[in-house]
């Protein structure tokens, strides 16, 4: 008997919906007493009380109401939907012109970091780097100051070594001259060769100490002036470059015995657009 009275209870239910009317209120204002038969993402098939099918896309629903309404009732439903909409857009304006101000606020900090070309080259004149640290090119900001540092300390370290050997230079007597050996020792062509060399060898070491001293000179002097350039003619250019730097010292020995310092120095810039 209980599973009876479900049962009439279930169909009766479904029989009901079956015969209500739903109503469909558009939102150009139109109410239509119609069934829905089917739908998809996009748009719905009504059954009109006259039998007739159509199709509406959902975005021209304001909504569907699924009981039968009368005209004043319909109005209210889409007076009232048409309210939250209204009330919807206007929470959206209102965010959105809240928002304005904070990007309005980044934007103008950003456009104060944006630095002239002149200024961006007269700050790498000023400090090697800096021009491209104000445009956030970290790498190079590093290098050509580290670079130009590094070759000036060895240029420092040749003219130190320069002006040892120039001083040991001049207090080198020639055999030809004062505190020259006796007349017998002088005669002798293995010991005249002896102080001609170590003479000789002493003036070429000053002059390798000189010409070392400033090929470092010269280097720093061009990475540089390659460090204003970059500066200028990268200039907000999307072009990438690159440092090439080499550094081998080397000891060798000389004639007599004694330890000769070199070193090789190579340096290149490479760009690629």
């Amino acid at each position: 008997m209980k599973y009876f009275f479900e049962s009439f209870v279930f169909i009766y239910f479904v029989f009901s919906l079956s015969i209500f009317s739903e109503t469909v209120i558009l939102k150009n204002g139109n109410i239509i007493k119609a069934k829905v038969v089917n739908q998809n993402p996009k748009e719905i098939t009504i059954k009109k009380e006259n039998g007739s099918t159509q199709n509406y896309s959902k975005n021209s629903i304001l909504k569907i109401v699924y009981k039968d309404i009368d005209a004043n009732e319909a109005k209210k439903i889409k007076e009232e939907e048409e309210r939250k909409i209204l009330e919807k857009n206007k929470k959206l304006t209102d965010k959105k012109i809240s928002e304005e101000p904070i990007i309005t606020e980044k934007e103008s900090k950003k456009e104060q970091t944006q630095y002239s070309r002149r200024n961006i080259i007269f700050s790498s004149m000023v400090l090697p780097g800096w021009g491209q640290y104000k445009e956030n090119r970290n790498i190079f900001a590093i290098v050509y100051p580290s670079v130009i540092g590094v070759l000036l300390f060895g240029a420092y370290q040749k003219n130190r070594e320069y002006r040892n050997a120039s001083n040991d230079y001049n207090s080198l007597n020639s055999p030809y001259f004062s505190q020259a050996p006796s007349s017998a020792t002088f005669l002798n062509p293995g010991t005249a060769y002896i102080y001609s060399h170590s003479f000789d060898s002493q003036k070429e070491a000053v002059e390798n100490h000189q010409k070392e001293r400033n090929m470092y000179l010269f280097s720093a002097i061009l990475v540089y002036l390659i460090n204003i350039v970059d500066a200028g003619y990268f200039y907000k250019n999307d072009a990438t470059q690159g440092i090439l730097f080499n550094y081998t010292p080397s000891v060798k020995k000389g004639f007599l015995g004694e330890s000769i310092f070199e070193s090789k120095t190579s340096f290149g810039v490479f760009y690629k657009f």
